[in-house]
């Protein structure tokens, strides 16, 4: 006879649970219909259970747990080994970790299962080494996206003691990878899980997800929205350099009958909006931002078919120099085919970089706009090639090398390509014209313009007056006047009347791109039609 068959009751255990006991497992002995046994002392504690003996196995557990537990004593005693984890969310969030064997007689069928239980719930501490791999970022300490799931698996709206989800992220994270190395950036996100967890209510649950974006649930009476309102900056000592840290946070309540799940969606949806309005700390959801977000995603479904069907033109619009009544070149502009055709250009560009479509739509645009040019070229000697690079695009460091292979593949001079603003030193050096485009709208800074090597300035539409207004027309004078002394090529785009071409000739203005001069069209319309130059007087 085992030591298992030879007597399971808690006042006389056999041997080998005696080993147990001393070695202070939590440990519990299950006969063939479940019920309890035997349990080690550290069992009982754990479970907060005084009288398990002959109660049903799950009875003895949080009562969450139970149902998961139910269903594994229905295998249990046809398996050799099981390796489990059981989830609780309430009254707060515990994981155990069950292993189990089969308690085997010398000649008869299985006379009962061993447990052996372990919480895995660990710490929020990063400096203490966690017991629970498996349910806590290892970076933070914090718990992670499997944590939350398996709450949110659990979730029972009426019982669970979460009202709310804010997904947080932090502003311009990967600019401290790039200044400060990717070290840098470990120590930072180890600083704001402890800052979110210095701010947050108690029983609300903070987990990372993945990067830099973090989740927390809220409890009731949780004061979050309020402290990250107040304080959302900090300087945080990182790597040991005092770096300002400053964090966004999309938040929704739970709605009548709402999971987790659908609320963490929302919440997600509320921290895009935030990042459109970067004035913004918190953004709580509202049903106008699941509407945005479902337009983004047919926006995306858009210039993904499109993409992906081959559906990708270039048009031309000239650039005219009056003064020479001349074209002096073209500027290339991204068309899409299907229902992506009527897309904005910067609404394309914004959905290929949420795609990760935009290295590959990029090499594309540049190969058809580059070859495109070099024809014009045969008709228009001289003209010069514009490239619109996206801020997106410029980040990954992988523009200019595209422009450049790209060109070279078309034959077409370096020095005829036309490129905006950033990596503009390195693609000056390889000869190419570096030009500003859009001055006069955004984050464009004179002290930067100032240290560039500028080919032109393009002032945006936005500060070409539409009619003859005496302070708007000198205010572009003024402007001009002040830019001339960085470049001697100005250019003013979206000239579409006589009378504004002839006013901006007066202030000495001789580049100008519009539709007075012509719409965007394909590369064939401009070697067949006329430019309208010079203009009729």
């Amino acid at each position: 006879m085992s030591d298992l068959d030879s007597g399971c009751r808690a006042d006389c255990p056999p041997r080998s649970l005696v080993l147990l006991e001393n070695r202070g497992t939590a440990a519990v002995l299950l006969a063939a219909d479940s019920t309890v046994l035997w349990t080690s002392a550290q069992y009982r504690q754990l479970v907060g259970c005084d009288s398990p003996l002959g109660r049903p196995w799950a009875a003895t557990l949080p009562e969450d747990m139970a149902p998961h537990a139910q269903r594994l004593v229905a295998g249990l005693l046809n398996h050799q080994d099981l390796d489990e984890i059981l989830v609780s969310a309430r009254p707060r969030p515990r994981w155990f970790g069950v292993t189990s064997a089969a308690a085997r007689g010398a000649d008869g069928p299985p006379s009962g299962v061993l447990l052996e239980v372990a919480e895995l719930t660990g710490t929020d501490d990063p400096a203490t080494p966690s017991s629970a791999p498996v349910i806590r970022d290892q970076l933070t300490g914090l718990y992670n996206r499997r944590a939350f799931l398996d709450l949110a698996g659990l979730d029972v709206p009426k019982l669970s003691p979460f009202h709310a989800v804010a997904f947080v992220d932090v502003r311009r994270f990967r600019s401290i990878n790039e200044l400060w190395g990717h070290f840098a950036g470990d120590e930072c996100l180890i600083a704001v899980g402890r800052w979110l967890r210095s701010i947050v209510s108690p029983g609300d649950l903070v987990a990372r997800l993945s990067g830099d974006e973090f989740l927390i649930l809220c409890t009731a009476g949780s004061e979050l929205a309020g402290e990250l309102r107040q304080s959302a900056e900090r300087t945080l000592d990182i790597a040991g350099r005092p770096i300002r840290v400053a964090l966004q946070a999309g938040l929704a309540r739970r709605q009548p009958g709402g999971s987790l799940l659908d609320t963490a969606e929302q919440a997600e949806r509320a921290l895009g909006a935030a990042k459109r309005e970067p004035w913004r700390t918190v953004v709580e959801w509202l049903p106008r931002h699941s509407a945005a977000a479902s337009e983004v995603a047919t926006l995306e479904d858009a210039v993904r078919q499109a993409v992906s069907a081959g559906e990708v033109a270039v048009h031309f619009q000239p650039l005219v120099n009056l003064a020479r009544q001349e074209v002096h070149g073209f500027e290339s502009l991204i068309r899409l085919g299907g229902a992506a055709g009527e897309l904005p250009v910067e609404r394309i560009i914004a959905a290929s970089h949420q795609l990760g479509l935009t290295p590959h739509l990029a090499e594309v645009v540049f190969d058809q706009a580059l070859a495109g040019g070099r024809s014009l070229r045969n008709r228009f000697p001289g003209a010069v090639i514009g490239i619109n690079i996206s801020r997106q695009f410029l980040g990954t460091g992988l523009a200019i090398d595209t422009v450049v292979r790209c060109a070279t593949r078309a034959g077409l001079p370096l020095s005829q390509v036309v490129v905006e603003l950033t990596e503009m030193r390195r693609g000056a050096e390889l000869g190419l014209r570096m030009v500003i485009d859009d001055f006069g709208r955004g984050e464009t800074s004179l002290a930067l313009l100032r240290t560039l090597p500028l080919s032109a300035i393009k002032l945006d539409r936005s500060l070409l007056p539409v009619d003859d207004d005496p302070r708007a027309w000198n205010f572009l004078e003024g402007a001009a006047s002040l830019l001339r002394n960085l470049t001697d090529d100005l250019v003013v785009e979206g000239v579409e009347t006589a009378f504004q071409s002839r006013r901006l000739r007066e202030i000495g203005i001789e580049l100008q791109q519009g539709y007075l001069f012509g719409h965007p069209k394909p590369s064939d319309y401009w070697l067949a039609h006329p430019v309208p130059v010079p203009l009729p007087r």
